[in-house]
Protein backbone atom coordinates (compact mmCIF):
# COMPACT_ATOMS: atom_id res chain seq x y z
CA UNK A 1 0.00 0.00 0.00
CA UNK A 2 2.93 2.36 0.62
CA UNK A 3 4.53 1.55 -2.49
CA UNK A 4 1.59 3.36 -4.33
CA UNK A 5 -0.01 5.78 -1.49
CA UNK A 6 3.65 7.57 -0.99
CA UNK A 7 4.26 8.30 -4.68
CA UNK A 8 0.50 9.44 -4.80
CA UNK A 9 0.57 11.69 -2.01
CA UNK A 10 3.55 13.60 -2.93
CA UNK A 11 2.84 14.02 -6.57
CA UNK A 12 -0.43 15.82 -5.49
CA UNK A 13 1.60 17.90 -3.03
CA UNK A 14 3.97 18.89 -5.43
CA UNK A 15 1.43 20.18 -7.91
CA UNK A 16 -0.56 22.15 -5.15
CA UNK A 17 2.44 23.56 -3.48
CA UNK A 18 4.74 24.81 -6.30
CA UNK A 19 4.02 27.24 -8.33
CA UNK A 20 3.66 26.90 -12.04
CA UNK A 21 4.44 28.59 -14.76
CA UNK A 22 1.19 29.28 -16.89
CA UNK A 23 0.25 30.50 -20.79
CA UNK A 24 0.04 34.09 -19.24
CA UNK A 25 1.62 34.26 -16.05
CA UNK A 26 1.94 37.38 -13.86
CA UNK A 27 5.84 37.57 -14.35
CA UNK A 28 8.35 36.06 -17.08
CA UNK A 29 9.60 33.46 -14.40
CA UNK A 30 6.00 32.22 -14.06
CA UNK A 31 4.92 32.30 -17.94
CA UNK A 32 5.53 29.01 -20.34
CA UNK A 33 8.16 29.79 -22.33
CA UNK A 34 10.84 28.05 -24.46
CA UNK A 35 11.29 24.18 -25.29
CA UNK A 36 7.45 24.40 -24.16
CA UNK A 37 6.70 26.33 -27.35
CA UNK A 38 8.39 23.85 -29.41
CA UNK A 39 6.97 20.72 -27.85
CA UNK A 40 3.29 22.61 -28.28
CA UNK A 41 4.49 23.18 -31.77
CA UNK A 42 4.86 19.71 -32.22
CA UNK A 43 1.91 18.31 -30.91
CA UNK A 44 0.04 20.92 -32.76
CA UNK A 45 1.35 19.29 -36.87
CA UNK A 46 4.13 21.54 -36.84
CA UNK A 47 7.20 19.38 -36.83
CA UNK A 48 9.52 20.32 -39.75
CA UNK A 49 9.89 24.36 -38.77
CA UNK A 50 10.45 23.38 -34.78
CA UNK A 51 13.78 23.43 -33.91
CA UNK A 52 16.74 21.11 -33.31
CA UNK A 53 17.08 19.46 -30.95
CA UNK A 54 13.50 19.43 -29.90
CA UNK A 55 11.93 18.33 -33.50
CA UNK A 56 13.94 15.22 -32.47
CA UNK A 57 11.85 14.07 -29.37
CA UNK A 58 9.00 13.10 -31.03
CA UNK A 59 7.26 10.57 -28.66
CA UNK A 60 6.05 12.64 -26.14
CA UNK A 61 4.37 15.21 -28.42
CA UNK A 62 3.51 12.12 -30.45
CA UNK A 63 1.51 10.66 -26.87
CA UNK A 64 0.03 13.93 -26.10
CA UNK A 65 -1.71 14.26 -29.20
CA UNK A 66 -3.82 11.33 -28.44
CA UNK A 67 -5.02 13.01 -25.21
CA UNK A 68 -8.17 15.05 -25.57
CA UNK A 69 -6.62 17.99 -23.93
CA UNK A 70 -5.08 20.83 -24.58
CA UNK A 71 -0.99 20.56 -25.40
CA UNK A 72 -0.39 21.74 -22.45
CA UNK A 73 -2.60 20.47 -20.34
CA UNK A 74 -1.90 17.04 -22.55
CA UNK A 75 2.49 17.61 -20.71
CA UNK A 76 1.25 18.10 -17.84
CA UNK A 77 -0.48 14.74 -17.29
CA UNK A 78 2.30 12.69 -19.04
CA UNK A 79 4.51 14.69 -16.67
CA UNK A 80 2.44 13.52 -13.35
CA UNK A 81 2.14 10.02 -14.96
CA UNK A 82 5.98 9.98 -15.78
CA UNK A 83 6.62 11.17 -12.46
CA UNK A 84 4.46 8.73 -10.40
CA UNK A 85 6.36 5.77 -12.23
CA UNK A 86 9.43 7.07 -10.84
CA UNK A 87 8.49 6.74 -7.45
CA UNK A 88 6.98 3.58 -7.38
CA UNK A 89 10.44 2.59 -9.48
CA UNK A 90 12.67 4.17 -6.68
CA UNK A 91 11.10 2.91 -3.81
CA UNK A 92 11.14 -0.70 -5.65
CA UNK A 93 14.64 -0.72 -6.67
CA UNK A 94 15.42 -0.11 -2.64
CA UNK A 95 13.34 -2.72 -1.62
CA UNK A 96 14.92 -5.10 -4.05
CA UNK A 97 18.19 -4.18 -3.04
CA UNK A 98 16.96 -4.97 0.64
CA UNK A 99 16.71 -1.75 1.99
CA UNK A 100 14.43 -0.76 4.64
CA UNK A 101 11.62 1.23 4.13
CA UNK A 102 12.15 4.13 5.76
CA UNK A 103 15.42 4.66 4.25
CA UNK A 104 14.60 4.09 0.77
CA UNK A 105 11.80 6.62 1.04
CA UNK A 106 14.54 9.20 2.73
CA UNK A 107 16.39 8.53 -0.29
CA UNK A 108 13.34 9.15 -2.39
CA UNK A 109 12.92 12.44 -0.55
CA UNK A 110 16.57 13.70 -0.65
CA UNK A 111 16.11 13.91 -4.43
CA UNK A 112 12.44 14.88 -4.66
CA UNK A 113 13.34 17.96 -2.43
CA UNK A 114 16.09 18.94 -4.42
CA UNK A 115 15.42 22.38 -6.41
CA UNK A 116 16.69 20.26 -9.67
CA UNK A 117 13.49 17.64 -9.01
CA UNK A 118 10.64 20.40 -8.17
CA UNK A 119 11.36 22.22 -11.18
CA UNK A 120 9.35 18.94 -12.49
CA UNK A 121 6.38 20.40 -10.96
CA UNK A 122 7.20 24.30 -11.84
CA UNK A 123 7.39 23.48 -15.13
CA UNK A 124 5.26 20.48 -16.35
CA UNK A 125 5.66 20.56 -19.66
CA UNK A 126 8.61 19.45 -20.83
CA UNK A 127 9.92 15.85 -21.47
CA UNK A 128 12.40 16.08 -18.77
CA UNK A 129 9.77 13.71 -16.46
CA UNK A 130 9.10 11.15 -18.97
CA UNK A 131 13.06 11.06 -19.60
CA UNK A 132 13.49 10.61 -15.90
CA UNK A 133 10.81 7.34 -15.65
CA UNK A 134 12.94 5.47 -18.45
CA UNK A 135 15.79 6.09 -16.65
CA UNK A 136 14.67 4.91 -13.33
CA UNK A 137 13.11 2.35 -14.82
CA UNK A 138 16.32 1.30 -16.93
CA UNK A 139 18.32 1.36 -13.65
CA UNK A 140 16.25 -1.23 -12.08
CA UNK A 141 16.10 -3.52 -14.90
CA UNK A 142 19.63 -3.35 -14.54
CA UNK A 143 20.12 -4.06 -11.58
CA UNK A 144 18.01 -7.31 -11.60
CA UNK A 145 19.61 -8.37 -14.73
CA UNK A 146 16.34 -8.15 -16.49
CA UNK A 147 18.29 -7.28 -20.64
CA UNK A 148 14.72 -7.22 -22.71
CA UNK A 149 13.17 -4.68 -20.70
CA UNK A 150 16.31 -2.78 -20.12
CA UNK A 151 16.78 -2.65 -24.06
CA UNK A 152 13.11 -1.88 -24.60
CA UNK A 153 13.27 1.35 -22.12
CA UNK A 154 16.55 2.67 -23.74
CA UNK A 155 14.64 2.33 -27.45
CA UNK A 156 11.99 3.88 -26.36
CA UNK A 157 13.74 6.80 -23.96
CA UNK A 158 15.85 7.69 -26.78
CA UNK A 159 12.77 9.27 -28.47
CA UNK A 160 12.26 11.42 -25.85
CA UNK A 161 15.43 12.36 -24.37
CA UNK A 162 18.74 11.55 -26.17
CA UNK A 163 20.99 11.57 -22.41
CA UNK A 164 18.77 8.18 -22.22
CA UNK A 165 22.07 7.25 -24.43
CA UNK A 166 24.95 7.39 -21.49
CA UNK A 167 23.16 5.00 -19.41
CA UNK A 168 23.04 2.05 -21.99
CA UNK A 169 27.09 1.27 -22.09
CA UNK A 170 26.46 0.16 -18.39
CA UNK A 171 25.14 -3.30 -19.28
CA UNK A 172 28.68 -3.79 -21.15
CA UNK A 173 29.69 -4.73 -17.35
CA UNK A 174 27.65 -7.58 -17.23
CA UNK A 175 27.78 -8.66 -20.43
CA UNK A 176 30.19 -7.37 -23.34
CA UNK A 177 28.52 -9.07 -26.59
CA UNK A 178 24.55 -7.96 -25.62
CA UNK A 179 25.91 -4.85 -24.17
CA UNK A 180 27.79 -4.03 -27.79
CA UNK A 181 24.32 -5.45 -29.53
CA UNK A 182 21.92 -2.86 -27.03
CA UNK A 183 24.17 0.26 -27.91
CA UNK A 184 24.18 -0.05 -31.69
CA UNK A 185 20.57 -0.62 -31.94
CA UNK A 186 20.00 2.60 -29.43
CA UNK A 187 22.46 4.70 -31.32
CA UNK A 188 20.16 3.89 -34.43
CA UNK A 189 17.43 4.65 -32.80
CA UNK A 190 18.76 7.67 -31.94
CA UNK A 191 20.20 8.79 -35.05
CA UNK A 192 17.10 8.36 -37.78
CA UNK A 193 15.10 11.15 -36.92
CA UNK A 194 18.18 13.22 -37.43
CA UNK A 195 18.91 11.47 -40.76
CA UNK A 196 15.27 12.29 -41.78
CA UNK A 197 14.99 16.13 -40.03
CA UNK A 198 18.58 16.89 -40.72
CA UNK A 199 19.34 20.10 -38.71
CA UNK A 200 22.07 23.38 -40.09
CA UNK A 201 24.70 21.87 -36.93
CA UNK A 202 24.91 18.52 -36.01
CA UNK A 203 25.48 17.63 -32.79
CA UNK A 204 29.31 17.02 -32.67
CA UNK A 205 29.67 20.84 -34.08
CA UNK A 206 27.68 22.10 -31.22
CA UNK A 207 29.67 19.91 -28.56
CA UNK A 208 33.15 20.90 -30.16
CA UNK A 209 31.91 25.06 -30.17
CA UNK A 210 30.86 24.58 -26.86
CA UNK A 211 34.18 22.80 -25.76
CA UNK A 212 36.25 25.96 -27.43
CA UNK A 213 34.20 28.15 -24.96
CA UNK A 214 36.10 26.79 -22.41
CA UNK A 215 39.16 28.89 -22.83
CA UNK A 216 39.89 30.37 -19.41
CA UNK A 217 40.27 29.34 -15.82
CA UNK A 218 37.72 31.36 -14.57
CA UNK A 219 35.42 29.63 -16.90
CA UNK A 220 36.35 26.50 -15.79
CA UNK A 221 35.77 27.47 -12.14
CA UNK A 222 32.35 29.04 -13.09
CA UNK A 223 31.25 25.84 -14.50
CA UNK A 224 32.65 23.64 -11.66
CA UNK A 225 30.81 26.13 -9.60
CA UNK A 226 27.23 25.57 -11.19
CA UNK A 227 27.52 21.71 -11.86
CA UNK A 228 28.54 21.73 -7.94
CA UNK A 229 25.20 23.60 -7.12
CA UNK A 230 22.97 21.57 -8.89
CA UNK A 231 23.14 18.67 -5.94
CA UNK A 232 24.96 20.87 -3.56
CA UNK A 233 25.66 18.74 -0.22
CA UNK A 234 23.90 15.48 -1.67
CA UNK A 235 27.50 15.46 -3.59
CA UNK A 236 28.59 14.04 -0.59
CA UNK A 237 26.31 12.10 0.75
CA UNK A 238 26.27 9.93 -2.36
CA UNK A 239 29.47 8.74 -2.44
CA UNK A 240 29.03 7.74 0.89
CA UNK A 241 25.91 5.40 -0.03
CA UNK A 242 28.12 4.14 -3.06
CA UNK A 243 30.58 2.73 -0.81
CA UNK A 244 28.22 0.67 1.54
CA UNK A 245 26.53 -0.77 -1.41
CA UNK A 246 26.69 -4.51 -1.29
CA UNK A 247 29.59 -5.96 -3.55
CA UNK A 248 27.60 -7.53 -5.86
CA UNK A 249 25.56 -4.07 -7.59
CA UNK A 250 28.69 -1.90 -6.25
CA UNK A 251 30.10 -2.20 -9.82
CA UNK A 252 26.96 -1.99 -11.82
CA UNK A 253 26.12 0.98 -10.05
CA UNK A 254 29.46 2.62 -9.81
CA UNK A 255 29.20 2.31 -13.72
CA UNK A 256 26.20 4.05 -14.18
CA UNK A 257 26.67 7.12 -11.36
CA UNK A 258 29.98 7.31 -14.02
CA UNK A 259 27.70 7.30 -17.40
CA UNK A 260 25.31 9.59 -16.12
CA UNK A 261 27.71 12.22 -14.42
CA UNK A 262 29.81 12.05 -18.02
CA UNK A 263 26.18 12.40 -19.83
CA UNK A 264 25.50 15.47 -17.66
CA UNK A 265 28.20 17.18 -17.91
CA UNK A 266 28.46 16.73 -22.00
CA UNK A 267 24.42 17.59 -22.20
CA UNK A 268 25.30 20.65 -20.21
CA UNK A 269 28.07 21.95 -22.16
CA UNK A 270 25.22 22.43 -25.19
CA UNK A 271 21.94 22.93 -22.94
CA UNK A 272 21.93 26.62 -21.80
CA UNK A 273 19.89 25.27 -18.83
CA UNK A 274 23.16 23.29 -16.97
CA UNK A 275 21.09 22.61 -13.76
CA UNK A 276 18.66 20.11 -15.41
CA UNK A 277 21.21 18.16 -17.74
CA UNK A 278 22.18 16.76 -13.85
CA UNK A 279 18.65 15.68 -12.97
CA UNK A 280 19.47 12.49 -14.79
CA UNK A 281 21.62 11.10 -12.13
CA UNK A 282 18.57 11.06 -9.75
CA UNK A 283 17.83 7.56 -10.20
CA UNK A 284 21.40 6.98 -8.90
CA UNK A 285 21.04 9.22 -5.93
CA UNK A 286 17.86 7.96 -4.70
CA UNK A 287 19.73 4.40 -4.58
CA UNK A 288 22.89 5.60 -2.69
CA UNK A 289 21.30 8.08 0.02
CA UNK A 290 18.70 5.27 1.06
CA UNK A 291 21.75 3.08 1.50
CA UNK A 292 23.18 5.34 3.59
CA UNK A 293 20.20 6.37 5.90
CA UNK A 294 19.89 2.78 6.29
CA UNK A 295 22.92 2.36 7.76
CA UNK A 296 22.43 5.67 9.79
CA UNK A 297 19.34 4.33 10.88
CA UNK A 298 20.68 0.48 11.60
CA UNK A 299 22.98 2.51 14.04
CA UNK A 300 20.16 4.51 15.61
CA UNK A 301 21.10 7.76 14.32
CA UNK A 302 17.59 9.50 13.69
CA UNK A 303 17.84 12.36 14.91
CA UNK A 304 20.56 13.29 12.35
CA UNK A 305 18.01 12.20 9.48
CA UNK A 306 15.21 14.14 10.70
CA UNK A 307 18.08 17.25 10.96
CA UNK A 308 18.89 16.53 7.00
CA UNK A 309 15.18 16.58 5.64
CA UNK A 310 14.72 19.94 7.87
CA UNK A 311 17.36 20.88 5.50
CA UNK A 312 16.39 19.68 2.53
CA UNK A 313 12.59 21.24 3.22
CA UNK A 314 13.98 24.68 3.73
CA UNK A 315 16.03 24.55 0.85
CA UNK A 316 13.01 23.13 -1.42
CA UNK A 317 10.73 25.98 -0.31
CA UNK A 318 13.43 28.59 -0.57
CA UNK A 319 14.83 27.47 -4.01
CA UNK A 320 11.46 26.93 -5.88
CA UNK A 321 8.61 29.54 -6.28
CA UNK A 322 5.74 27.72 -4.26
CA UNK A 323 2.68 29.13 -2.00
CA UNK A 324 4.76 30.39 0.79
CA UNK A 325 7.68 31.69 -1.08
CA UNK A 326 7.23 32.96 -4.28
CA UNK A 327 10.19 34.06 -6.48
CA UNK A 328 9.59 38.00 -5.43
CA UNK A 329 10.37 36.64 -1.62
CA UNK A 330 13.23 38.34 0.60
CA UNK A 331 14.46 34.37 1.27
CA UNK A 332 13.77 33.21 -1.98
CA UNK A 333 17.01 31.87 -4.10
CA UNK A 334 19.01 34.12 -2.35
CA UNK A 335 22.95 33.67 -1.96
CA UNK A 336 22.89 34.25 1.84
CA UNK A 337 19.97 31.59 2.00
CA UNK A 338 22.05 29.27 -0.79
CA UNK A 339 24.94 29.64 1.59
CA UNK A 340 23.26 29.00 4.70
CA UNK A 341 21.63 25.53 3.32
CA UNK A 342 25.01 24.51 1.70
CA UNK A 343 26.93 25.20 4.69
CA UNK A 344 24.45 23.14 7.10
CA UNK A 345 24.08 19.96 4.90
CA UNK A 346 28.20 19.94 4.06
CA UNK A 347 28.33 19.98 8.22
CA UNK A 348 25.45 17.22 8.00
CA UNK A 349 27.91 15.36 5.19
CA UNK A 350 30.61 15.37 7.58
CA UNK A 351 28.85 14.34 10.49
CA UNK A 352 27.78 11.24 8.84
CA UNK A 353 30.97 10.20 7.09
CA UNK A 354 32.07 10.60 11.69
CA UNK A 355 29.42 8.43 12.39
CA UNK A 356 29.59 5.63 9.37
CA UNK A 357 33.54 5.90 9.72
CA UNK A 358 34.34 2.34 10.57
CA UNK A 359 32.29 0.56 8.16
CA UNK A 360 33.27 3.39 5.35
CA UNK A 361 36.81 2.39 6.30
CA UNK A 362 36.03 -1.66 6.22
CA UNK A 363 33.98 -1.66 3.20
CA UNK A 364 36.71 0.62 1.42
CA UNK A 365 39.32 -1.59 2.08
CA UNK A 366 37.16 -4.49 0.82
CA UNK A 367 36.27 -2.96 -2.34
CA UNK A 368 39.92 -1.53 -2.68
CA UNK A 369 41.06 -5.06 -2.05
CA UNK A 370 38.77 -6.28 -4.74
CA UNK A 371 39.59 -3.42 -7.24
CA UNK A 372 43.65 -4.72 -7.01
CA UNK A 373 42.91 -8.28 -6.50
CA UNK A 374 41.43 -7.93 -10.58
CA UNK A 375 44.45 -5.83 -11.71
CA UNK A 376 46.88 -7.96 -13.37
Amino acid sequence: MLLLSIPVFLVVAGHILVLQRTLDGPTRYLTIQGDTIAYVSMIEGDLSSTAAPFKYRVLVPLLARLLPLSPTESLRVISYASLLICYVIALLTCSKMGINMFASVGGFLTVFFSPLHLYNYHNPFLTDAFGLMILFLMVFFLLNDRLPFFFTAAVIGVLARETIVFLTPVWLTKNWRRGMITIVIVAIVLFVPRYILPSDRSLVEQVVSSFSGINSPLTVLSMGKNIFLTWGFVWFLAPLGLLLVNKDKFVTLTAAFIALLLGAFLSSLIAVDTGRMFSILSPVFVILCAQLFDRLLHKGHYYGVIALFAILIVQATTSVPNILFNEQSRVFNTELTQRTILAVGTVFSFYTGLVLRNPLSQQLREKTRGIIGVCP
